[in-house]
C-alpha cells in the first residue's frame, strides 16, 4: 500500500499516526531545528521546513526544563501525538492542493501537562498557520 492510500479508507480518513508521519531520524531533526523557521503559539513553539515528497512529518518535544516530572511530559506528549493523529487531515488537504510537503516539530514549553482540550485546541491553530504557510510560496 502507498502512502497516499492509507490516508483513506474507503471514504473514511484513517485517524492513526503510522512512524513514516514522525520525525524519528537524527539527521532530519538536526537539519529541521537548523534550517527551519520558527512561530509560537502561546506555550507551543513550531518549527517547520518545506520538503519534497506527500507526507507530513511531525516531532513532539516537551523539554526537561519546563515540565521537570516525567509524568507530565508524557501526557502533554500523547495529548499533543492525539490531537495531531485527529485532527492531521487539515494540513494533509493543503499539501494534496498545493503539491508541497512540510517537517515541523511542536515544542511543548508549558510548565504544567497540558489537557486534552488546550493540547487540541493548540494544535488546530498549528495545523491552520502550517496551512496557510505552504500556500505562501
Amino acid at each position: 500500500m502507498s502512502e497516499s492510500s492509507d490516508l483513506y479508507q474507503g471514504d473514511k480518513p484513517a485517524f492513526s499516526l503510522h512512524k513514516s508521519e514522525r520525525l524519528h531520524l537524527k539527521s532530519d531533526i538536526d537539519k529541521l531545528f537548523q534550517e527551519g523557521s520558527w512561530f509560537s503559539l502561546e506555550n507551543i513553539s513550531v518549527v517547520y521546513r518545506k520538503v519534497p515528497g506527500n507526507m507530513p512529518a511531525i516531532f513532539i518535544a516537551v523539554p526537561k526544563k519546563h515540565q521537570r516530572k516525567a509524568y507530565q511530559r508524557v501526557t502533554s506528549r500523547r495529548m499533543i501525538r492525539e490531537a495531531y493523529r485527529k485532527n492531521k487531515q487539515i494540513l494533509i488537504k493543503t499539501i494534496n492542493d498545493c503539491g508541497q510537503n512540510i517537517h515541523f516539530a511542536v515544542v511543548c514549553k508549558s510548565k504544567e501537562a497540558l489537557s486534552y482540550q488546550q493540547a487540541e485546541s493548540k494544535i488546530i491553530l498549528t495545523l491552520q498557520r502550517l496551512s496557510k504557510e505552504l500556500l505562501k510560496a
